[in-house]
């Protein structure tokens, strides 16, 4: 028997990870708790 392949569901993409990722990639010698205080600094929400 084969196996069955599995649609994989897109699912929206968090706005707050793709920015924490951003700004990782900015940083790379950071630790990740730092690069959430900046982070967390620079980010603006989005209002629905």
């Amino acid at each position: 028997m084969k196996a069955k392949k599995v649609q994989k569901i897109k699912r929206a993409k968090n706005p707050w990870l793709e920015h924490l990722m951003a700004e990782r990639n900015k940083y790379p010698k950071k630790k990740f708790k730092d690069i959430m205080i900046l982070a967390k600094k620079s980010y603006k929400p989005i209002k629905k």
